[in-house]
């Protein structure tokens, strides 16, 4: 089938488009690779695990878990996606219905995510520095007042 020059020359843009939001789309993810791998905090007769796998088709998944002494008291489901419009952080914790926090800044070792209509937390922040990696959760808690949690966490020893 031969194609006639003008639709040629009208397909070629977008072919070209289309190329870069699907490269768009895979750069945001992989972007975000330093996410990935086993963290851990430490403290208080207490663990906490949060393990990211690397980004494949525009996305990452991770789970989180929180243990004191041989018990398991909490837990949660996680994954980011990206595609050629935005980033989002898709939390399921205690494995209850997911909640979408949208991207404000995704940087290097640097991903800010908000959702204002949520009770708490309403703002994610995950940041990494060397072989750490800082996570802080914000916002109104019961009392109306502002209030955040950071995680401290640094890679795993097995």
């Amino acid at each position: 089938m031969k194609i006639p020059f003008q639709q040629l020359m009208i397909m070629l843009p977008c072919a070209a488009a289309l190329a870069v939001i699907a490269s768009n789309a895979h750069a945001q993810a992989a972007s975000l690779d330093w996410l990935a791998g086993r963290w851990c905090m430490a403290g208080e007769n207490r663990l906490v695990e949060e393990i990211w796998l690397p980004p494949v088709g525009g996305q990452l998944m991770g789970i989180s878990r929180t243990i004191k002494g041989d018990r398991v008291v909490g837990f949660e489901y996680m994954r980011i996606e990206s595609d050629a419009d935005s980033t989002r952080f898709i939390p399921q914790p205690e494995g209850a219905l997911p909640v979408v926090f949208t991207a404000t800044e995704v940087a290097q070792n640097l991903l800010v995510v908000e959702n204002p209509k949520h009770d708490f937390p309403q703002k994610v922040i995950y940041r990494r520095e060397g072989v750490a990696l800082f996570a802080t959760i914000s916002g109104p808690g019961n009392d109306g007042q502002q209030q955040s949690i950071d995680f401290n966490y640094l890679a795993c020893n097995d």
